[in-house]
């Protein structure tokens, strides 16, 4: 069986006790709205350690099943692409969340050599832009925009958002 390596847990525990690295299975090839991505850069986010000890699960958000991939933050190049997808072509840098898929399909995974994302949670790198930096965005944009629907700020008000 082919393998690749990745960031993993295969029990719930603190992140600090059942984090492990090493190989798990390859992944396949796209389904048709999905694109494969080398993996040049990922980030953690205080959910990736929530989910560790099965927070989704607790809260009632997902029902999550062992063994998971860890991380949701990504930034790669396409490395294929599934027969719906036009955005993206082969060599493309891009940088995305799949945390509404992972939800979804129970799995996480930017941790690791290459992850499978539907297409829509993507967006060209901009070349200004390391894939470090890149990796970094997602969920900490995607928090601040529902710490703004949240707070219903009118146009001219001012939030301060410390920490972020």
């Amino acid at each position: 069986m082919a393998t690749m390596k990745a960031l993993y847990q295969e029990a719930w525990g603190d992140a600090t006790d059942v984090f492990k690295f090493g190989p798990v299975p390859a992944l396949g090839e796209p389904a048709a709205d999905q694109v494969k991505v080398a993996v040049r850069a990922a980030s953690l986010n205080p959910i990736d350690v929530k989910r560790a000890d099965g927070f989704a699960n607790k809260a009632g958000y997902a029902d999550e099943a062992l063994p998971l991939l860890i991380g949701y933050d990504v930034a790669g190049v396409v490395t294929a692409v599934g027969s719906d997808v036009t955005r993206f072509a082969v060599g493309d840098a891009v940088y995305g969340d799949i945390i509404r898929m992972s939800i979804a399909n129970r799995m996480g995974g930017t941790v690791a050599e290459a992850v499978l994302v539907d297409a829509d949670l993507l967006a060209k790198k901009p070349e200004a832009l390391s894939f470090a930096a890149a990796a970094a965005l997602p969920v900490a944009i995607l928090t601040a925009v529902d710490s703004f629907d949240t707070v219903k700020l009118a146009p001219g008000e001012k939030l301060l958002i410390t920490a972020g």
